[in-house]
């Protein structure tokens, strides 16, 4: 899979150093097409901004595997994974934490299921909701910057602009 881009604190110095009590995350995300063309995001009112679908890989998971569970918990859907759209390495100093992200396009498959969000995801108010991927950048673009968010916004306008670019679904 390609390496799209790692994001740094860029306001803080720019450091590609890990230091050894560094936490260690893999997250699965998707670009997630319906019937229509629209794409799915995670909207989180609480924290005022949108992102993609997708989180941690549980030990032992497949990143695909994660991916799939992922979707279908913030979703609602079961998916078939499409082209692998590439990988983001994060280093977040201020949280000492390196992320690596996979991000595949998918679409969804038969009826929606029901999400079924974390505590903090419920309390957050996570809500998907599906739009033309041009909106879907544009929503992104538009939230707050603060520390985690700025990961956020690079990360994932990255993946939808590739996802673009290929044509995707």
């Amino acid at each position: 899979m390609e390496l799209l881009g790692e994001i740094y604190d860029v306001h803080e110095g720019a450091s590609d150093k890990i230091l050894p009590n560094y936490r260690f995350r893999r997250a699965a995300r998707a670009v997630v097409f319906d019937g229509n063309g629209n794409v799915a995001l995670m909207h989180i009112p609480e924290l005022n901004y949108h992102k993609l679908p997708g989180g941690g890989i549980e030990r032992g998971e497949s990143v695909e595997e994660a991916l799939r569970r992922e979707v279908l918990e913030e979703v609602g859907y079961r998916i078939k994974i499409g082209k692998p759209l590439g990988i983001i390495i994060e280093y977040r100093n201020r949280r000492k934490l390196l992320q690596v992200s996979y991000c595949f396009t998918a679409k969804i498959l038969g009826k929606e299921l029901g999400t079924r969000f974390t505590k903090a995801e419920k309390y957050e108010g996570f809500a998907p909701m599906w739009v033309k991927i041009d909106k879907a950048i544009s929503l992104i673009r538009s939230a707050p910057v603060d520390y985690d968010g700025g990961f956020v916004i690079a990360r994932d306008v990255k993946f939808l602009a590739k996802a673009k670019a290929m044509n995707s679904p």
